[in-house]
């Protein structure tokens, strides 16, 4: 669909005009950055995502004789008792240890198939391509490089 009006005479009539402009401008990136051979990866990139959710959903802690979720001990680490703030974060990282191969193999075949994904758009990096794919084109990777830099040196204590 995309394509059909990127590709459509009447949509060349609107190119100029602001109200349109941002919507075609998006519009061509996607067709740009759609590759056939992208289909099955991008696949496989949400089963690791529901894997990689899974391994992490899966992660519970005993505290005060309850089993309870990390995201649910998280909460404990916004209390202002130190002492919890510290059993918990110890029984969270503890926590995340056991899993720490299983979730690496599954991010390291993320970050492979995210590369694979870039270098068959035609960019060097999946950083460069994603970038695109988020519609940033009012501002560079420069630009953001600069700004990140501002705040590290300006407003960082």
């Amino acid at each position: 669909m995309n394509r059909k009006i990127v590709d459509s005479e009447f949509s060349k009539t609107f190119e100029d005009e602001e109200a349109y402009f941002i919507y075609l401008r998006a519009l061509r990136s996607a067709v740009d950055l759609f590759r056939e051979e992208n289909i099955k990866i991008q696949s496989d990139l949400s089963t690791l995502a529901s894997e990689y959710s899974a391994i992490q959903g899966k992660q519970t802690i005993d505290w005060e004789g309850e089993t309870i979720t990390l995201q649910r001990a998280a909460n404990i680490l916004l209390q202002p008792n130190r002492n919890n703030r510290e059993k918990v974060w110890n029984l969270i990282w503890e926590r995340r240890q056991k899993d720490v191969d299983a979730l690496e193999d599954v991010f390291d075949q993320m970050v492979a198939k995210r590369h694979q994904i870039a270098v068959n758009a035609g960019f060097k990096n999946y950083r460069d391509y994603k970038f695109i794919s988020l519609g940033r084109f009012d501002y560079t990777v420069d630009d953001c490089k600069e700004f990140h830099n501002s705040i590290e040196k300006f407003v960082v204590p």
